[in-house]
């Protein structure tokens, strides 16, 4: 079977099979038998609509084919994978309950990964431990979003950042651990595998963006299901699809452009608390087996209702806080843990209540910040016409010019929140408000060049 196999063929397969005899149709089956005794089976994963997975071989897969069609419920679907499946030693029905365990109620789903993060990695939130645990869930049905979010994980040595991203791999979607960012085969996997991707010590990427280019890319356009990095190879142009889940453990802060991606956890010391030390025991991997097989039955189960919030963007309850860019990153929580809920657990509302928490407090950091505070301050000095425009006229009328060692004496009054040592730092903060500053003459009051701020009209108005 080619790789390259869509949707236009099956159609195509489907038109054709039905004017064959069904002999013909046998005797051909029978010879590609015995040309490829390990060729094909189907997986159902997600319920209704659901992606069929074409995989070679049972045992080891070779390659994965993803093929959209939707089908009008469960019965249907499974007669439709049945009539593609080719021998392989197991029906598509045997491979879709191959684990053999009931479909799960929804509403424990959340608590037994939950419940298994707790036992060995400390969150200081009650709501983090069901970020993470709907993250979780998220890495197996990703790809009905039109975006996904990433999980930074950060902290100091000792806080437990690397132990939940490895108590996370047993419980995600085909976890893929990269150490070094600048491995080239990490695209390579992503646009084949669409793993869930672990990488650690991102932080690097901001100082030596040059060295890990790659991954870079990967990261700052693998949100987005269009998502792709472009590479030549041979003369020829490739196009590498960077869509997939990505978990990023990091010490020090990320770059903006990433960091605005993700949702961050801040790890801590455990403070007492009763932590187990995270061992990967074989009960450890039996419990996370059975809760990957509970997450496959409930997606089976609740699958044509992801696809319909997830497509449609109604029917769900988002604070009004929650949006541009934070929707982009709540989106899919919100949607899987509305799904989720139940009366006696209601995700959705504990997930609105948190991101609302974590974005107040995220404007109220913005607004303290340097550069905001110059820039309302410098705004204010101008509008009480506390600069003299008779000492300094405009040399430009889309410009105010401020003299900057007043107005550094003024901020330094003005802001209770930070502290400047020197002049510059405030030339600095300006400047990243996008007020730039410059040396100049200004005869005959000021003969000798002094530093003068200019601020933009359109700034002030």
């Amino acid at each position: 079977m080619s790789d390259n196999f869509t949707t236009d063929d099956l159609n195509e397969t489907s038109d054709e099979q039905k004017d064959k005899n069904p002999q013909e149709e046998s005797a051909k089956k029978e010879s590609a038998e015995e040309e490829s005794p390990e060729e094909a089976s189907l997986v159902m994963l997600f319920g209704v609509p659901f992606h069929v997975t074409v995989r070679s071989g049972v045992k080891k897969y070779k390659s994965v084919i993803t093929i959209d069609k939707e089908f009008s419920d469960h019965d249907s679907a499974m007669e439709y994978a049945k009539s593609l499946s080719k021998a392989s030693g197991q029906e598509a029905s045997d491979i879709e309950d191959k684990d053999g365990t009931d479909q799960s109620d929804g509403k424990d789903l959340l608590q037994m990964i939950a419940s298994f993060i707790k036992k060995y990695v400390y969150l200081e939130r009650e709501e983090e431990y069901f970020l993470v645990s709907v993250y979780s869930v998220l890495t197996y049905c990703f790809e009905m979003f039109n975006r996904i979010p990433y999980l930074n994980i950060t902290g100091e040595q000792g806080t437990g950042k690397t132990t939940l991203m490895h108590v996370m791999g047993l419980l995600v979607a085909k976890p893929q651990f990269f150490s070094n960012t600048t491995d080239a085969s990490i695209i390579r996997v992503v646009n084949e595998q669409k793993p869930t991707l672990f990488l650690d010590e991102v932080e690097n990427l901001g100082s030596h963006v040059s060295t890990n280019l790659q991954t870079f890319q990967i990261i700052n356009s693998g949100y987005e299901k269009n998502g792709k990095a472009v590479r030549t190879i041979k003369g020829d142009t490739v196009e590498f699809s960077t869509y997939c889940p990505k978990i990023l453990g990091a010490i020090a802060r990320l770059i903006p452009t990433i960091e605005d991606r993700c949702h961050i956890l801040n790890m801590h010391s455990a403070k007492g608390a009763q932590i187990k030390p995270f061992l990967n025991t074989a009960a450890d991997q039996a419990e996370t087996t059975k809760i990957k097989a509970f997450i496959y039955s409930w997606l089976k189960e609740n699958g044509k209702a992801v696809y319909e919030h997830s497509t449609l963007q109604s029917g769900i309850y988002i604070n009004p806080l929650i949006k541009n860019r934070d929707l982009d990153k709540w989106f899919p929580l919100l949607v899987l843990s509305q799904i989720l809920s139940s009366p006696g657990n209601d995700y959705l509302a504990m997930l609105n209540n948190y991101a609302r928490e974590i974005i107040m407090k995220k404007s109220e950091a913005q607004a303290t910040k340097p550069e905001n505070v110059c820039k309302c301050v410098i705004i204010d000095f101008i509008k009480s016409n506390k600069t003299d425009v008779n000492k300094v006229p405009k040399m430009d009328s889309n410009f105010y010019y401020v003299l900057a060692e007043e107005f550094t004496v003024e901020v330094t009054e003005k802001d209770k929140v930070n502290s400047y040592t020197h002049q510059a730092d405030v030339t600095k903060a300006l400047k990243r408000a996008g007020i730039q500053s410059s040396r100049q003459r200004f005869a005959p009051n000021f003969p000798d060049a002094v530093i003068v701020y200019r601020v933009p009209v359109d700034l002030v108005a």
